[in-house]
């Protein structure tokens, strides 16, 4: 299967193993993420490469919010931090990390 048709495919998979992806195929991953549909023929899409340096201040950011809205949702403590252990193993061990967020600009 070509990278294309993979995204095309729209599958979320976790756990993907390998070496970091090289400048040229995060463009490339780019360019085609903003293929996605979106309404009326906006690009409301925004991508940013996470470096391994500040990763772990993303992950402590996602989850101080998450620990507060798991505790608001009444989550025991132990499941809390299994969830973020598991969240901050894949922030910070992933080879390549796009975070790709919506913006309300020109919609």
């Amino acid at each position: 299967m070509s990278l294309a048709d993979g995204i095309r495919a729209r599958r979320s998979i976790r756990g993907l193993e390998g070496p970091a992806l090289s400048a040229a195929e995060v463009e490339a991953l780019v360019e085609l993420a903003l293929l996605a549909p979106a309404p009326h023929h906006t690009t409301p899409w925004r991508f940013a490469e996470v470096s391994a340096s500040r990763r772990a201040a993303l992950a402590d950011a996602m989850g101080e919010v998450w620990r507060a809205d798991m505790t608001a949702d009444g989550v025991p403590e132990a499941q809390q931090a299994r969830a973020l252990d598991r969240s901050r193993r894949r922030v910070e061990g992933a080879p390549t990390l796009l975070l790709g967020c919506i913006v309300g600009e020109g919609l």
